[in-house]
């Protein structure tokens, strides 16, 4: 029975293992599967991931390939395609300074597009930046304020309403976002200074003698010498006073007026000036004469009026009450007419002094029933006339009682005036002189007139720290440009009644100074008075010719004619741009060549006399740095050999560097290169220059011309450089297309935009920049200083040029916010 049971229990556990195997397959089958899908699974995530990872290792390629575009457009500003293969890689870089990535056109023609393209395996990456040819400072303008491209003016800027506060910028009460304005100035990279320098030290100035004149003279001081020019008149006439108190009185409501303390030219006063008498003190007094004839027609008040209605009296009988002259001028009494009051008759004295001692004292009988003069002769009355009192400085009255009446005291008085012809008080004025000082001391004596040594009283013409001075008595102006010693140099100071320029040679430099109240004096050539000659305190050392003085401001062409490119002009002649001749107060050439006579040139007579310096033979200019000058008509290339057949070896390797000026007078320059000058550029009457020129300069002057061309400022055929040290003058319709860097960081200059239009990019480190006369620049503007906008001038925003290829000292910058991947 037991045996039966087990063998059931045994059959029925095989079932339940075959069971359990199946199980078991079926979950190895099911994780088998599962196993499969997962491995899948993690195979397409290791591949994405790997897809990944190459994208990220392209778009690192594609910014890479940007920075190596960036860094050839940094240094070299150069725009060729390149490509290359890096990390398994490919990449190439393009640059367009027309469209962007949708063939649009670039916003601005400063602005190219630097685009890149990297590939590796299957992953590419296309990413582009703009680029600007000028840095960020000139950028603000564009993608910062001024979005509306609104033109800044002298209306909206000028005047205050652009100022610093508190470390930020405000404009017109508000304050401007910070980001995006750059105050800093950009790097300058001043390779051009370079090439001044470079010029200065291996080119030999081009010395002239075109004085011409072996036969001239000019004299020689020692620095114990000077000139005299006697320019004051001394005159005396006699002027007629009558005294008769009908103005500058006030009498109110009352019928009498007291007689001021200074009145009519003289002083009035009391006899006893110790003793007051009451609030309106003891004096003669004025009363309405007329007014007594009604109310008390016995007094005897009206009987003293001669014409009109006022007589002065002794106001409480008060004696002595007198006037005299404040100065001590010296005067006569010729008569007075009076008459007693309160008192039928009574005596006047009239008292007569000098120096305070008693001349002459007149007795001159008066009653209150009529009036008399003191010249009239009495008649059948018995009255006798009394005389004249001469030479004194004061008259006295007294009397023998009561009151008197005075009317009509007539004087005669010598009046003494001091005349000259020079410019004096505030008016307008030139002077000029041909000097060459042997030594380096300081100096107001060149040329000056005036007496007083302060409040403006002096002018004249000084050299200080070698510099070309204004003595302008405590009204004194040093200016920046040097009189070198032991060479002859043209030297101007001119006053147009609210600035002063000076000039030495063509360079100028100008100063808002006025007020001057220059006094009446002599004219002093070499030494230094404060008083008219009385005594000096400084003398001049060297050579002077040519001395000259205008009662006018002369025009800056007509001191340019003057001096003549170094070998100056004749001032008594009118002549070229030289038409103040008529104005013309004094010149002295110093010919004479012996004596002590100096003869005025002018035809006015105003001759002097030298004392102690010394005749010298030679010409005041010999020899003189002259100009390079391209005249009239001239055709300059400069890619051609000697710059073409109008000119010489000066133009090599398309450059021209002088150690002097040059000077295009309707002048076509083309081709690309370097114009240098150690001194001064002056491009006028209609010159042109193309687009791919440089101009290097200690200061520019350019009038009337056209430089460069804005339409071409993709190309290296349309924009100028114009470089300067000094700044200078752009003015008379004059057209510019290109960058302009005034580096004038000693602000020894100003650089003045005067009715023109500049197109282009300005770069100014001088504290006077200004824009005159409707002068428009369109473009973009950095100034370490405020700009001042005056007279409906104004700065737009607008294209820069692009300047590839080309080192202009400035780097280039990436344009914020114009990243993109496409």
């Amino acid at each position: 029975m037991s045996k039966t049971r087990l063998k059931k229990k045994i059959i029925t556990g095989s079932s339940d293992g075959v069971i359990l195997i199946s199980m078991s397959i079926g979950i190895f089958l099911i994780i088998t599967i599962f196993t499969f899908f997962l491995m899948k699974l993690v195979v397409k995530e290791h591949n994405m991931s790997l897809y990944h990872t190459l994208d990220i290792k392209t778009r690192n390629l594609a910014h890479s390939a940007l920075g190596r575009g960036i860094h050839q457009f940094s240094n070299f500003r150069n725009i060729t395609s390149q490509s290359g293969a890096l990390n398994n890689g490919s990449y190439e870089i393009s640059y367009d300074g027309i469209n962007d990535e949708d063939s649009d056109p670039l916003p601005y023609t400063h602005y190219t597009m630097l685009s890149s393209l990297a590939e590796i395996s299957d992953s590419k990456r296309k990413t582009r930046i703009f680029l600007s040819s000028l840095p960020a400072g000139f950028n603000p303008a564009f993608y910062g304020e001024n979005i509306n491209n609104a033109s800044f003016n002298g209306s909206n800027v000028n005047g205050g309403y652009l100022f610093k506060k508190d470390g930020k910028l405000w404009h017109n009460g508000q304050q401007i976002p910070t980001n995006g304005v750059v105050e800093e100035m950009p790097d300058f990279n001043n390779i051009y200074d370079d090439e001044i320098t470079w010029t200065q030290n291996n080119i030999e100035v081009n010395t002239s003698n075109s004085g011409g004149n072996p036969n001239n003279k000019y004299l020689q001081f020692d620095g114990n010498d000077y000139v005299k020019i006697n320019y004051t008149t001394a005159t005396t006439n006699t002027e007629n006073i009558v005294l008769d108190f009908e103005s500058g009185l006030n009498f109110g409501s009352n019928t009498w007026s007291s007689i001021p303390s200074n009145y009519k030219g003289f002083t009035w006063g009391p006899g006893d000036p110790g003793d007051p008498g009451g609030p309106n003190g003891r004096y003669m007094a004025a009363a309405r004469g007329n007014w007594y004839n009604t109310n008390y027609p016995s007094n005897g008040y009206q009987y003293g009026l001669s014409s009109g209605e006022n007589i002065i009296f002794n106001g409480w009988n008060e004696q002595n009450v007198y006037f005299e002259t404040p100065d001590g001028s010296l005067f006569n009494f010729i008569k007075l007419h009076a008459a007693a009051a309160w008192r039928s008759d009574q005596r006047l004295y009239i008292k007569g002094y000098r120096n305070d001692t008693l001349k002459v004292t007149l007795d001159f009988r008066i009653k209150n029933t009529e009036g008399r003069w003191t010249n009239e002769s009495g008649g059948g009355k018995g009255w006798p006339a009394v005389g004249t009192i001469n030479n004194i400085d004061k008259i006295a009255f007294s009397n023998t009682g009561a009151h008197w009446a005075i009317d009509d005291i007539t004087l005669t008085k010598q009046v003494s005036s001091t005349e000259t012809t020079l410019p004096k008080n505030n008016e307008t004025r030139t002077i000029s002189a041909w000097v060459r000082p042997t030594n380096n001391n300081n100096t107001w004596a060149m040329v000056q007139f005036g007496t007083g040594n302060c409040t403006g009283k002096m002018w004249g013409m000084g050299r200080r720290d070698q510099k070309l001075t204004l003595w302008g008595g405590c009204k004194d102006w040093i200016s920046n440009l040097i009189i070198p010693k032991n060479e002859w140099s043209f030297v101007v100071l001119r006053y147009n009644g609210t600035k002063v320029r000076a000039y030495v040679n063509e360079n100028w430099q100008e100063t808002t100074l006025n007020g001057f109240s220059t006094q009446i004096s002599e004219l002093f050539i070499g030494a230094e008075t404060t008083n008219n000659g009385s005594s000096f305190r400084s003398y001049f050392t060297g050579d002077i010719d040519e001395v000259a003085v205008w009662d006018e401001n002369l025009s800056n062409a007509e001191i340019l004619a003057l001096y003549n490119n170094g070998s100056g002009k004749d001032a008594s002649i009118n002549s070229g741009d030289y038409t103040s001749k008529s104005n013309l107060v004094g010149y002295w050439k110093f010919n004479e060549g012996s004596g002590a006579t100096i003869n005025d040139a002018s035809g006015n007579g105003k001759n002097g006399t030298k004392y102690g310096a010394s005749w010298a033979t030679g010409s005041n200019n010999q020899p003189q740095v002259v100009p390079l000058v391209f005249n009239a008509g001239s055709q300059l290339n400069l890619n051609a050999p000697n710059c073409g057949s109008d000119h010489t070896s000066l133009c090599t390797n398309n450059k021209i560097a002088v150690n002097q000026n040059i000077i295009f007078e309707d002048t076509d320059i083309t081709g690309s290169g370097l114009i240098i000058a150690t001194g001064k550029i002056t491009l006028k009457q209609n010159s042109t220059a193309n687009g791919g020129i440089t101009l290097i300069a200690k200061e520019i002057e350019i009038n009337n011309s056209t430089l460069g061309n804005s339409s071409l400022f993709n190309s290296a055929n349309g924009p100028v450089i114009i470089y300067t040290q000094d700044g200078g003058l752009i003015s008379n319709n004059t057209n510019i297309s290109g960058l302009i860097i005034n580096y004038d960081t000693n602000n020894s200059g100003n650089l003045s935009l005067d009715n023109s239009t500049i197109k282009g990019a300005v770069l100014n480190y001088s504290n006077n920049f200004q824009l005159n006369n409707s002068t428009n620049i369109i473009g973009s503007v950095v100034s370490k200083y405020l700009v001042i906008i005056n007279s409906g001038s104004s700065i737009t925003k607008g294209d820069l040029p692009s300047f590839y290829g080309q080192n202009i000292g400035l780097s280039p910058s990436v344009v914020p916010g114009s990243y993109l991947e496409y």
